[in-house]
């Protein structure tokens, strides 16, 4: 998957795989506690990972680009896109 979207231009340093506790401790140290706890989509996330389930990542997504690394996203198989301003969350 990410070698899909570093060949379509995407950068590796803003592809993130988050598994499990190390994947959860990562979303808790994104923003600052406000704006997790004000976050439907940290929330969602966080319930993902502790599902058992991989969440993608993929930082810095410009809003103008937003359409195309999501259709990138789905090509390489990613159930679900979803996109929260700087950040774009995948399960």
């Amino acid at each position: 998957m990410a070698r899909h979207l570093v060949a379509h231009g995407v950068p590796e340093d803003r592809i993130h795989f988050l598994y499990g506790d190390d994947g959860c401790e990562f979303l808790d140290n994104l923003g600052n506690w406000f704006t997790r706890a004000m976050s439907e989509q940290w929330e969602t996330a966080k319930e993902h990972l502790d599902a058992g389930e991989a969440v993608v990542s993929v930082f810095d997504v410009d809003d103008d680009d937003v359409g195309r690394i999501r259709s990138l996203l789905e090509e390489a198989g990613i159930a679900h896109a979803s996109y929260y301003g700087e950040w774009t969350n995948l399960e």
